[in-house]
This record gives C-alpha cells, structure tokens and sequence, in this order.
C-alpha cells in the first residue's frame, strides 16, 4: 500500500527512552518510507539525532541522511547542508565527520558535478579523516576531483607517507588516485 505512513512518520521517531537497537531500526524505517511529501521533515529529525552521544546513532542517522539524499532528489541541497556542519565543525563529533565523508562520496556520484563546493571542505578536514572507509572515500575524492583541488599533490602525498601503514583498501584507492593521467609528478632524486 503505498504511502500508507503519510500521516503517521513521526511514530518512527527516536524516544529518548527507546533501547538503541530500536532507535537503529526506526532510522532504518525512515529511510524506507521517506518521499517527497515527508522528505524535510525526516531530513530535520535525522540532523537531529547526529548530536546523540550514542556513537551509533549519530554514525547511522548520517548515514541515512545520505540515503535520503539519494532518495529523494528535492531535498539534496538540504541534506547536503546538514552534512556540511558535520564536515566542517570542528568540534563535533569525530564519527559524523567520519561517515560524512562516506557519504558525501555516495552523493557526488549520484549527483555529479552539483555539490562539488564540498570538496574544500572535506579537504580542510583532512587530518582528522582517520578511519579506513573515510580515508578511501576521501582519497577517491582527490583522484575525482584532482583538477579542482589546488593542492591535491600535497593531500594526496599525506597518504602515500603512510602507504605501508594502510589497509588494502586505501591503498589500492591511493594507487588509483596517484594513476589519474592530468596529474604531472615529479619523482623524487
């Protein structure tokens, strides 16, 4: 039956009293019966509950903001822009900034070439970026994006200092990065 939570989303909303696990799976809800006619309103409870302190939860409820995002195309602009704050506060939660990275990956590839204002953001954050699914988004974002970024050669050098020390993943994400063929490297003597 379709849209037959129009009237009644806001009963997959978190309680404070609610055990984590149903707190996960009501976010999960959302995400499903998100549309357009009840996009804004998730969105807003979603960047609600990246503030938790439930780690979790804040990783989950980015994530679903990221979902959304997908989803439903009217509220990319919004979604992107809660997303933003967790990219660029520097006291925020460093699990947000974590996740955010992931998804913003996600997005730029389901939108191209529209939230790319993103890019000096996440570059900023760089150094915080330290969980292996961040980095590889973050570094597959350098090889996306490198003829936008400025300094790409000098963020991307970050990573390959550390090159022995990463999962496979991100070393594989930074062979592929370092391969992009309108990058001129110099070798070193």
């Amino acid at each position: 039956i379709p849209n037959i939570f129009d009237k009644n989303v806001k009963m997959f909303f978190c309680r404070f009293s609610d055990p984590i696990y149903v707190k996960l799976t009501k976010i999960d809800v959302l995400v499903k019966v998100a549309d357009s006619t009840n996009v804004d309103l998730i969105v807003g409870e979603l960047h609600e509950y990246c503030n938790d302190i439930e780690q979790d939860l804040v990783r989950r409820a980015v994530k679903a903001i990221g979902q959304v995002v997908c989803k439903v195309e009217r509220v990319a602009k919004k979604g992107v822009e809660a997303l933003k704050e967790h990219i660029t506060h520097e006291a925020g939660s460093e699990s947000a900034l974590q996740e955010a990275v992931i998804v913003t990956c996600k997005i730029f590839r389901k939108y191209p070439k529209k939230f790319e204002a993103l890019i000096k953001d996440i570059c900023g954050q760089m150094k915080r970026i330290n969980e292996p699914e961040s980095k590889w988004a973050f570094i597959w974002i350098l090889g996306e994006f490198a003829e936008k970024i400025d300094d790409v050669e000098d963020l991307l050098e970050y990573f390959i200092e550390s090159f022995t020390d990463e999962t496979v993943s991100v070393c594989l994400q930074i062979l592929t990065a370092a391969v992009n063929p309108t990058w001129e490297w110099t070798l070193p003597p």
